[in-house]
């Protein structure tokens, strides 16, 4: 009886020990659970991005257009020793905070720069007894507030999502215009060496499509590609004055960066 005893005492406490140590699993499993939910639901995350682009700056790359008409009819002969330059391409960076929430939606504040490559032209010229060189450079940036809204369905792998969304911001553009040489459009003929700068600023609109990837839990990157709307009707210099085209009724020259770039970004998350 009392072996009996003494077995079923064993037997009880190995009971109550097992019961206990599944109770601790289960709630730590349970914890682990909720700290999983917690993370999919909402994360904070900083990052930078660098990206390229081409726009369509239409009313400048018009206005460089008829300088070039300008100088080739007022010469009894005309020649050039670079063709009309255009501005199209540029290059900029991001930098940029977000939330997501619930997996599936990101808000993105960001503060961007974006650039011009530069653009040369230099005319060379010669009408009676006269020969006159000029050099005409451009070159502008654009700088942006804004936010963006995006939807990140994964795809069958977890790392994976693809990015869809559209935004606004605040924008502020300038261009850049440098004369040197003896110039063939003013009367008396005078050298210049000239540098003047315009500026402005409108509202921006965009929208980007792209795919991400989290190699690791507090890091990922994406490809984006974005098409803006992004046209500031006019721009002035220091003094106030517009930059119109005087080669063509005195149009308002307006800065126009509409077009698509192609972005690279990094972000590091948390929690």
């Amino acid at each position: 009886m009392t072996k009996l005893v003494f077995c079923f005492m064993i037997l009880a406490g190995s009971l109550g020990m097992q019961v206990q140590a599944s109770s601790h699993l289960t709630r730590q499993d349970v914890v682990m659970d909720q700290d999983s939910v917690h993370e999919k639901f909402l994360r904070g995350g900083v990052g930078i991005a660098g990206s390229l682009g081409y726009f369509g700056f239409g009313e400048v790359n018009r206005y460089i257009s008829d300088i070039y008409s300008a100088i080739k009819n007022s010469q009894s002969a005309f020649q050039s020793s670079s063709p009309v330059a255009e501005i199209h391409f540029g290059y900029g960076y991001k930098g940029f905070a977000e939330l997501r929430i619930a997996g599936l939606f990101r808000v993105e504040a960001f503060y961007s720069q974006f650039f011009s490559f530069p653009s040369h032209m230099t005319i060379a010229a010669s009408g009676g007894w006269s020969y006159k060189t000029e050099t005409f450079s451009f070159e502008s940036g654009l700088q942006e507030a804004g936010g963006l809204l995006m939807v990140t369905p994964a795809l069958k792998n977890q790392k994976f999502r693809v990015l869809l969304g559209a935004g606004a911001g605040y924008i502020k553009g300038n261009i850049h215009q440098w004369v040197s040489g003896y110039t063939s459009i003013a009367s008396p003929f005078p050298f210049l060496n000239k540098e003047t700068t315009f500026s402005g600023s409108s509202m921006a609109y965009s929208g980007v499509i792209g795919i991400s990837v989290a190699p690791w839990r507090f890091l990922d990157a994406d490809l984006r590609i974005k098409g803006k709307y992004a046209m500031i009707p006019e721009v002035k210099n220091d003094q106030g004055e517009v930059f119109i085209n005087r080669f063509n009724n005195n149009d308002p020259v307006s800065l126009n960066f509409s077009g698509v770039e192609i972005s690279l970004a990094i972000r590091f998350l948390f929690p």
